[in-house]
């Protein structure tokens, strides 16, 4: 992965998405705040009224 080319992911992923009709949000517990997240994870949306829940993902920067 030393050799990730950003751009050509973006590309890719926004196709993805387009293909697909799907967003990717991300949530997190409604008790969350200044002091903390909770019950964080990503969310893959279809506009035809399906998701898919992602959790326990460490998310890291990519640093170019």
């Amino acid at each position: 992965m030393a050799n990730v080319n950003v751009k050509e992911f973006k590309k890719e992923l926004k196709a993805l998405l387009t293909k697909y009709n799907a967003s990717i949000d991300f949530t997190a517990d409604s008790c969350s705040d200044w002091h903390g997240i909770t019950g964080e994870k990503m969310v893959v949306s279809f506009r035809e009224g399906k998701s898919l829940s992602i959790k326990n993902i460490l998310l890291q920067k990519v640093m170019a």
